[in-house]
């Protein structure tokens, strides 16, 4: 008898979702990507030939769902979440289904869920989201907190984000608790825009504040970090023609109790781009960014601490933007455009680029860049010294919303100090669907 009602409250639970949701319909969208890609890669992850160890090849996969639920004019909640993202064959896929055993995280990723609130000139979210600040060179965060937009004229958005509750909701330093800090870290962040026609400009400033003490550093492990930026950044299009640019300026600094290290960055990316005709394009972009003073406390950033999540990787033009990432160093490393390998030496640079679309349904990438390091510190061996990137990439929609992708990338470096290197090299291929 008792199986026999939880089978009648399971059978009309389901009925009842199904009912529900044929009268809500109109209130519910739904939208994502299904993908599977394979990778042959070599040496990416160390550039030094005497331990190069990374030669790879394997295949993953990402589940992308996003669900947005109107219940009212103005009002919404999002939802986006990735399923069963990792390595085919990894030790998650457990028995016949896939499992939390090495990653619980690689099971169900929820990356932005968030209430968006609409009135009048205000817009409200509150909860986890992403945003990204100019072109998303330096800032684009995604972490939890209340944003307000004033859609005036210019546009004013600000913006507070919970980076760390220090461990637990008490606000308590060191000699408070008896054992450790509990302190918050916050990150603050005002951006003005305003948009006309065939142009628009921002201006925006993040600071984060870390709200532990000196003394909490002296005997809990990590440091203090309160940093601030200051960017810029404009777009103009004039006919086929299209022009942007950004500059970043970085501050702050770290504590770690004993000693106190000054951040510092400024960088610069510029990129010109024109449609020459339906089918093809030509660009080009300059980049630029400033290196530390060896002799001092410095210590260069070129993105904003604890931010990571960014739109774009200008060293991977094509189809695999952002999933190559060539100038990073040991697998882990920041390292990026503006700071190849990690390295704080700084560095200018520029490339070409171009896309060719052949026939509707086909498009085809191709770039070559070239970048130098500007100083050279005797106290570090093998610090980046030039590099030459090149990237190829086409992409064939062969039916509607599935695409079939195809990429290769070819990365040399020259470290100073006569280090010997070895090139980067990867080919990828993605089989994907989009609703």
């Amino acid at each position: 008898m008792k199986k026999l009602l939880v089978a009648f409250i399971a059978v009309a639970f389901v009925f009842g979702i199904i009912a529900q949701s044929a009268i809500a319909e109109d209130r519910l969208s739904m939208s994502g990507e299904m993908r599977a890609r394979a990778w042959n890669k070599n040496n990416y992850s160390a550039w030094d030939s005497d331990t190069k160890t990374d030669e790879e090849s394997f295949f993953d996969q990402r589940f992308r769902l996003q669900s947005i639920i109107t219940p009212a004019d103005g009002v919404k909640a999002v939802l986006r979440c990735d399923f069963a993202e990792d390595v085919w064959g990894s030790n998650n896929w457990a028995g016949l289904r896939y499992s939390e055993e090495n990653d619980h995280t690689a099971e169900l990723q929820v990356d932005r869920a968030y209430l968006d609130v609409t009135k009048g000139i205000l817009n409200v979210r509150a909860g986890q989201f992403w945003q990204p600040l100019g072109d998303g060179n330096a800032y684009a965060n995604q972490q939890t907190g209340l944003a307000f937009t004033f859609n005036t004229p210019v546009k004013i958005m600000a913006i507070w984000f919970k980076e760390s509750e220090g461990g637990a909701n008490t606000d308590l330093d060191e000699e408070d608790s008896g054992s450790t800090s509990t302190q918050d870290v916050d990150q603050y962040v005002l951006d003005l825009a305003y948009s006309a026609d065939t142009f628009s400009i921002e201006g925006f400033f993040a600071a984060q504040v870390d709200s532990q003490s000196d003394e909490d550093t002296e005997s809990i492990s990590g440091s203090t970090t309160n940093a601030s930026l200051f960017g810029i950044f404009a777009k103009v299009a004039a006919g086929p023609l299209n022009i942007k640019a950004e500059i970043d300026s970085f501050g702050g600094s770290t504590d770690d109790g004993t000693t106190e290290t000054d951040l510092m960055g400024l960088q610069f990316i510029g990129d010109v781009s024109m449609a020459l005709n339906d089918q093809v394009t030509l660009g080009g972009n300059l980049v630029y960014s400033n290196a530390e003073d060896e002799d001092s406390d410095e210590d260069k950033i070129t993105k904003f601490p604890n931010a990571g999540i960014f739109p774009t990787v200008y060293t991977d033009y094509g189809a695999f933007n952002t999933d190559i990432e060539p100038l990073k160093s040991g697998g882990t490393d920041t390292g990026d455009i503006f700071s190849p390998l990690g390295s704080d030496n700084g560095v200018w640079g520029a490339g070409i680029y171009g896309k060719f679309n052949p026939m509707e349904t086909v498009t085809i990438w191709g770039q070559i860049m070239y970048l130098v390091g500007l100083e050279e510190f005797d106290n570090t061996d093998g610090e980046f010294d030039n590099g030459t990137i090149f990237n190829v990439s086409a992409q064939w929609a062969f039916t509607q919303n599935a695409h079939v992708a195809l990429g290769y990338n070819y990365t040399s470096i020259s470290l100073k100090d006569d280090v010997d290197t070895d090139p980067a090299q990867a080919l990828a291929a993605r089989i994907q669907i989009n609703f």
